[in-house]
């Protein structure tokens, strides 16, 4: 539940098209942001607290996006390694 408690916001203030500042890289807010528009999120939960009950069941999608992005990390971890030891000068 703390992904979308944290996350969650983020999604909520993209779709909205509300201004706010944050020091971090947005890429993966904004994957989270189009996973959540693909499943038709409307961005109306409040995500007041962590293990409060979503309201909307179209918030899983946001949950396979990061699912699926965190099952792709080894596969290209090991062509990335395998790459490199093949030919160390890339």
């Amino acid at each position: 539940m703390s992904l979308e408690y944290h996350f969650g916001k983020f999604v909520n203030w993209y779709l909205s098209g509300t201004y706010f500042f944050d020091i971090h890289p947005p890429l993966g807010k904004l994957i989270l942001t189009a996973a959540a528009r693909f499943g038709g999120y409307g961005g109306t939960d409040t995500f007041s607290s962590i293990g409060a009950p979503l309201l909307d069941a179209n918030i899983v999608y946001v949950r396979g996006a990061a699912a699926f992005a965190g099952a792709l990390i080894v596969p290209i971890t090991f062509i990335t390694a395998a790459k490199l030891v093949q030919d160390p000068k890339v």
